[in-house]
């Protein structure tokens, strides 16, 4: 048996047997799966395209928990929000050399 991640922001994983083909789902899955219209794609989630984008997907979710742990959420949104400004700069460079100088009015 081996599981293979969902994604798509659910959070359990799905069954699978490589002996006989079969599938396997536990509690209210085929349920949370067609509320999310994943139902269909159910084959899908066992090819390795899918499996690297849940991973890339969770791998994202726990970096996430790590910073709102490390700076809080407050300061995480920000910092989220600071970023996204900077990304539409084209003087992106000069704006974080500025920043990280310890004196920037300092000649």
């Amino acid at each position: 048996m081996v599981k293979y991640l969902v994604g798509r922001g659910l959070p359990f994983t799905i069954d699978h047997c490589h002996g006989c083909k079969g599938i396997w789902l536990d509690g209210n899955e085929w349920e949370a799966l067609k509320k999310r219209n994943l139902h269909d794609d159910l084959n899908l989630m066992f090819t390795s395209f899918w499996q690297k984008e849940a991973q890339r997907e969770a791998r994202k979710k726990k970096m996430e928990e790590i910073y709102i742990d490390r700076f809080g959420a407050d300061d995480y949104t920000e910092i989220k929000r600071i970023r996204y400004w900077l990304d539409t700069k084209t003087n992106r460079e000069e704006l974080l050399a500025f920043l990280i100088d310890k004196d920037p009015y300092e000649v």
